[in-house]
């Protein structure tokens, strides 16, 4: 080779050069592929603890780096692949505590898990998502609190919802605290997005409709209520006498409650545009637009799924159907809605 045929010195001095050349690019390429943006949280100052007040002890257990709250993932020049680092100025025990401040009693809350990801999938209020979970130690007592907390705003508004997720999350934490957290009580579980198969049959006075979905979820074992939008694998088919509908993905929104520890209700609307193969021997008249189709849907069933469920769920319900298009069935039907499920960790 060309390097061997130089003197020793001058070998050295390319080599060096090589090295301080591999580790600039390597440098750059990190810079090229992360990025960071730094939000601070105004807290007040903590007035002096009274003699009724303890002050509690917050420790970060997520196993990063305490100053990152998130990573958002974007593409540069619409190619290069970068991971944008959202981070607060100050540690996120240290903002913790500092907000919290004094409570009523004392003990050790550990973060376990924090999660803030934009919802776009939401009918009526697409925004900014917190889901963390939290454990509250005291001598004698364990709470494991679970937290969803919603900001409706636009995606490029990141920086003000942060912000606001943040603040409201720990001072909810102070409420709780005081009033012993029985509002969020939950068993001892592991906290984080749940694996599910869900399949929908739904019986119709001129047919039925097959209804299977693969989604994940966060579960609500601390929560009465909540939302979530629709915009999951999913597959719809609906078999008439006049022709076959076949559809993917569907948008919509659902609401549920839980009744007790073991049952919820919930209610939700469903959108699907889709394809049609028709029956033609069925038809009077033929538009080549008959070959496509739109489903507006809306239920209200009883599900049987306990809090901290991993496994079989199950649930019965009404439906009403609206299909505006193609104009050769029937615009509005109603059914029996039954499902069943699979929820695993």
């Amino acid at each position: 080779m060309w390097l061997t045929s130089l003197n020793i010195p001058l070998q050295i001095v390319i080599l060096l050069l090589l090295h301080e050349n591999l580790h600039s690019q390597k440098d750059y390429l990190f810079n090229l592929t992360n990025d960071t943006i730094q939000i601070e949280i105004m807290y007040p100052m903590n007035n002096r603890q009274s003699v009724k007040e303890k002050t509690l002890k917050v420790i970060d257990n997520r196993g990063k780096d305490e100053r990152v709250i998130d990573i958002r993932h974007y593409f540069k020049w619409a190619i290069v692949p970068v991971d944008e680092h959202i981070t607060l100025t100050k540690p996120l025990g240290e903002v913790f505590h500092k907000i919290i401040g004094e409570v009523q009693e004392e003990g050790t809350i550990y973060i376990n898990q924090l999660d803030i990801w934009y919802d776009p999938n939401t009918i009526f209020s697409n925004g900014y998502v917190l889901n963390a979970q939290t454990t509250y130690y005291n001598i004698g007592k364990r709470i494991d609190m679970e937290w969803e907390i919603r900001q409706k705003n636009k995606k490029s508004q990141y920086e003000k919802s942060y912000k606001y997720l943040i603040k409201e999350w720990i001072e909810r934490h102070k409420s709780a605290i005081n009033e012993s957290a029985q509002s969020n009580a939950v068993q001892t579980t592991r906290y984080k997005r749940q694996f599910n198969i869900l399949n929908d049959v739904i019986f119709l006075p001129n047919g039925y409709i097959v209804n299977p979905s693969i989604f994940f979820d966060y579960p609500f074992n601390g929560y009465q209520t909540y939302t979530r939008g629709i915009d999951n694998f999913n597959v719809f088919y609906r078999k008439t006498d006049v022709l076959d509908s076949f559809a993917l993905m569907e948008r919509g929104q659902r609401w549920v409650k839980r009744i007790n520890h073991l049952l919820i209700s919930q209610y939700g609307c469903s959108l699907y545009l889709g394809v049609n193969r028709l029956n033609y021997d069925s038809l009077r008249s033929y538009n080549i637009f008959y070959n496509l189709f739109l489903h507006i849907g809306g239920y209200f069933n009883f599900q049987y799924n306990p809090t901290h469920n991993k496994g079989l769920y199950f649930g019965i319900g009404y439906y009403q159907a609206f299909d505006p298009w193609p104009d050769i069935i029937k615009k509005f039907s109603y059914g029996l809605k039954l499902s069943i499920g699979y929820s695993r960790q």
